[in-house]
């Protein structure tokens, strides 16, 4: 279970450019998701580059810089809660990266289950252990079959939530042309008991930037929903966001 922030913007931005002093907001909720922070972004010549460390956000200066540091036009911001019993280690710290596409998760679903719905090629090269690195590389390949992102996610997504046991299926990728992210998620998973608010993925729309995030901290907690079973992409180059079902 993790916390998810993104962008796209117009020009190269910091996260800290765009929400100012609220990011730091973001950056509390790793008080309770202490087991990593990272990031990735596109350089200027729009390949994916990544920073990120198994340790608290909040109590990391690295990550205190990054936030400032990182200047693109698209990135996506990850603070994990581990899965019980998957290592806190770097392979397994989000984002992942595999062919030039980042990927951040927020969210549990059964290792055996999402591992047969990736494709030979792509289970090559794994990170770590997660079973979000898994359910990324289910992604790539139904993307690579279908050449359809969105069509892509409903068939991961819709196996998933037919046959596998799962809490949220949220996510962010990032490809050097489009920014995803998705909101899919079990509507009676435990977590929810105590905060049903916790999977409720929003978003902004800004005249120079569109912006992602979860729930749980002030600033996004007064975007609008994107609706459970929902995904968007935001072209880069035009900032264009489609919405369509993918559950």
């Amino acid at each position: 279970m993790c916390r998810l922030l993104a962008y796209a913007a117009s020009r190269a931005v910091s996260p800290r450019d765009l929400l100012g002093g609220s990011i730091e907001d973001f950056r509390r909720l790793s008080a309770v998701h202490r087991d990593g922070w990272g990031a990735a972004w596109l350089d200027e010549s729009g390949s994916v580059q990544l920073d990120k460390a198994p340790e608290p956000g909040l109590e990391s200066p690295a990550f205190a810089a990054r936030l400032d540091a990182l200047r693109s036009r698209a990135a996506i911001v990850h603070l994990r809660w581990a899965t019980g019993g998957l290592p806190v280690c770097l392979p397994n710290t989000h984002p992942f990266r595999f062919e030039g596409v980042a990927f951040a998760h927020n969210g549990g679903v059964d290792k055996e289950f999402v591992r047969r719905l990736v494709a030979p090629a792509y289970l090559r090269d794994l990170e770590g252990t997660t079973d979000s690195e898994l359910y990324f590389r289910a992604l790539l390949s139904a993307m690579t079959e279908t050449g359809d992102a969105f069509e892509a996610f409903a068939r991961v997504v819709r196996a998933i939530r037919r046959e596998g046991e799962h809490t949220g299926l949220n996510f962010l990728l990032l490809t050097p042309r489009a920014l995803y992210a998705a909101c899919a998620f079990h509507p009676r998973s435990k977590i929810l008991e105590t905060d049903p608010d916790y999977y409720v993925l929003r978003y902004r729309v800004e005249p120079d930037a569109v912006l992602v995030a979860s729930s749980g901290w002030a600033e996004a907690d007064a975007w609008p929903a994107l609706p459970n079973g929902r995904a968007i992409a935001v072209d880069l180059a035009t900032l264009d966001v489609k919405e369509a079902d993918i559950a």
